[in-house]
Formats: C-alpha cells, sequence, structure tokens
C-alpha cells in the first residue's frame, strides 16, 4: 500500500472466536536486506576481480622478464629491439591497469596522476606504425609542450 510492504500475521483464539491480526511495515527490512545482498555482490566481484588480477600480473612479470632479457642482448638487431621494447612497454600498461584492478579490488582511494598525452600517443603510434606495415604512412608530431588542463582536485574512491 502507498510504495510500502506489511508483513501479516492472524492468530485465531478457539475459544472465543476471535482473530488477532499483527502488522508490521516491513519496506526498510527488505530495503536493508537487498542494499546487503548488493554489498555482497560487490565484495564477490572485488575478490574476482583481485583474484584475476593477481594471476594476470603473475603472467605480466614473465613477459617483461623475458622483454627484458632481450633488451639487455648486446648487438640485437634495431627490430628485434623495437619489438621487445614493445612488448615490454605493452606488459607495463596492462600491468597498471592491473594494479588499478587490484585497487577496485581492495577499496583503496585512487591518487589522481598526471598525464604526458604526447608520451602516451607516442607509444601508441609506434605500435601502430609496425601494425600498419609498409603501405600506410602514419606519422606524429607532438607539439613541444602541452598545456595543462584544469586540475582537479577530487578523489576517486571504488567504495560502494
Amino acid at each position: 500500500m502507498s510504495g510500502r510492504t506489511f508483513s501479516w500475521a492472524f492468530h485465531p483464539v478457539s475459544d472465543s472466536q476471535v482473530v488477532h491480526c499483527y502488522v508490521e511495515d516491513i519496506t526498510d527490512r527488505l530495503s536493508l536486506e537487498a542494499q546487503l545482498r548488493q554489498s555482497q555482490k560487490m565484495d564477490s566481484v572485488g575478490q574476482l576481480a583481485a583474484g584475476v588480477a593477481h594471476d594476470f600480473n603473475n603472467m605480466l612479470t614473465v613477459i617483461q622478464g623475458h622483454a627484458g632479457m632481450l633488451l639487455a642482448r648486446p648487438g640485437l638487431a634495431p627490430q628485434a629491439q623495437e619489438s621487445s621494447q614493445s612488448i615490454f612497454f605493452a606488459a607495463e600498461r596492462a600491468a597498471n591497469l592491473t594494479r588499478q584492478l587490484l585497487m577496485f579490488s581492495r577499496k583503496n582511494v585512487m591518487q589522481p596522476k598526471v598525464l604526458d598525452l604526447r608520451e602516451v600517443v607516442m607509444n601508441l603510434s609506434k605500435m601502430l606504425k609496425r601494425m600498419l606495415g609498409e603501405t600506410v604512412s602514419l606519422e606524429f608530431e607532438p607539439p613541444p609542450t602541452l598545456p595543462l588542463g584544469e586540475r582537479r582536485t577530487s578523489e576517486c574512491s571504488s567504495k560502494f
């Protein structure tokens, strides 16, 4: 009734032919139970994210280690050197994503940091040039400096 949920209980008293009726508004309790279920689901998602991130991080460690060993080889061909660097940097970016997953699972407050878009686009353009091959030319000419956007000091949190 009127968006509220009520629980009814009837107790007949046979000697007096009377029925006692008890009514309780359980709307708030049902809402709290739904919130608890949602919170438990989010905790489960956080635990799953932590497990996936941990396993993924182990794999990335192997990838970065092998790429680092290749980069340390003297006399490595320039193309192999560039490919090894791409593997290493891609694994580093993946490791950053893994750290974000772990932060989400731990409900930590995230710390914003300044991102140099020139560096990000330069790394991506190197990878794209190799993928595009010789038939397509891709040129990236970043400006010497980029203006800083309005810095916001808000904190992000993964708490629900």
